[in-house]
């Protein structure tokens, strides 16, 4: 089913959708945002956080169509891909905190304010610690209420409170740091 989107949320002013988008399977869902997040890890210190100048993304939005246009080569079937994006998180939010969580990152839900990056930071730390060494991947799955074992719980619990504690400080180690131009 093919959906018109009059509002792109935080997206707005980046691009004006050609065509309505597409309501996607879940599955599909959970792998694209899987994808973005993976990525995010190694390319999000590109994106500004606090007001930091001389990064090369305003925003996470920003960072997103351009990983869009990257995968896509085209802008023009990036654009439709991104449209199909926005509003199968807005079909599926209700479903799922995975697609919740991503869509309020990306300020995509109607009636719901854009979370800031460093609620996005805490949230990946969390989601990297739940998987235990493992890809993340095995987390994001069908099921919303995949099985943890209580270690990897009690594990994941400690190191998200730490993260929150020195979520303050700027962590050096982090991959989503803002980066600083070089003289």
């Amino acid at each position: 089913m093919k959906q018109r989107i009059n509002d792109l949320g935080g997206f707005r002013g980046l691009f004006r959708p050609k065509a309505p988008g597409r309501v996607k399977a879940r599955s599909w869902l959970l792998k694209a945002i899987c994808a973005v997040y993976a990525d995010l890890a190694v390319q999000g210190k590109h994106i500004a956080r606090d007001g930091a100048t001389g990064c090369e993304y305003s925003n996470l939005n920003h960072w997103v169509y351009a990983w869009h246009v990257n995968k896509f080569g085209l802008k023009s079937i990036a654009e439709i891909n991104l449209v199909d994006l926005i509003v199968t998180v807005r079909a599926h939010a209700a479903e799922s905190h995975k697609v919740e969580m991503f869509g309020a990152a990306l300020g995509i839900l109607p009636g719901v304010e854009q979370a800031s990056l460093e609620h996005l930071d805490h949230y990946l730390a969390c989601v990297k610690a739940l998987a235990g060494g493992k890809p993340v991947q095995t987390l994001f799955t069908e099921d919303d209420d995949v099985w943890v074992p209580a270690v990897r719980v009690g594990r994941c619990k400690k190191e998200c409170v730490e993260a929150a504690a020195h979520s303050a400080r700027p962590d050096p180690s982090s991959s989503l740091q803002p980066v600083t131009p070089s003289p």
